[in-house]
């Protein structure tokens, strides 16, 4: 089977700690509420993609659309990111999904931009098997996996600020 990450265009810019989440979105999905309201503080003009990854995971209308295509009711928390600055409003979703642990992870140098990235995960096969999305946790860092047949869905419409890499899962 053949996976992939769904993750933030790297070209845009990090709103990590410019954003600011009320703490029961800090403790998780089950604790936060059902409609919440963030704020982002940046005296800079801030790009806003349609996947924004911290400090935790939230996707645009469009994404959770075709997400929800491949998992029918997947359950989902709305998000109003507010921009003080330019007092305006972007609407994202917090979606749950399916956890699973990762028990290795190997970084590979990629040339072309000169950093290190992983693209090689060991799970245990029985904890993805029929899943069609799924959220890896390492460490510190969650990652949105998604089979290929996800990954061709996103890539057919025109998602701004998404990033669709390939990785490799071995089971254990």
């Amino acid at each position: 089977m053949e996976y992939f990450i769904l993750e933030q265009d790297r070209r845009l810019g990090s709103l990590d700690g410019m954003i600011t989440f009320s703490e029961q979105m800090k403790q998780g999905y089950e604790f936060a509420k059902d409609e919440e309201v963030v704020f982002v503080d940046s005296s800079k003009a801030l790009e806003y993609g349609c996947i924004l990854e911290k400090p935790d995971l939230l996707v645009s209308d469009e994404v959770y659309q075709i997400l929800n295509r491949y998992e029918r009711g997947l359950a989902h928390k709305k998000v109003i990111v507010i921009d003080m600055a330019r007092n305006g409003q972007i609407h994202y979703y917090f979606p749950k999904f399916t956890e699973v642990p990762c028990s290795n992870q190997e970084y590979v140098k990629n040339n072309a931009e000169d950093s290190e990235k992983i693209d090689h995960f060991t799970v245990d096969e029985k904890l993805i098997e029929g899943l069609s999305m799924f959220k890896l946790n390492y460490y510190r860092k969650s990652y949105l996996v998604v089979r290929l047949d996800v990954a061709e869905g996103m890539l057919r419409t025109s998602l701004y600020g998404l990033n669709v890499r390939r990785i490799l899962i071995n089971g254990r």
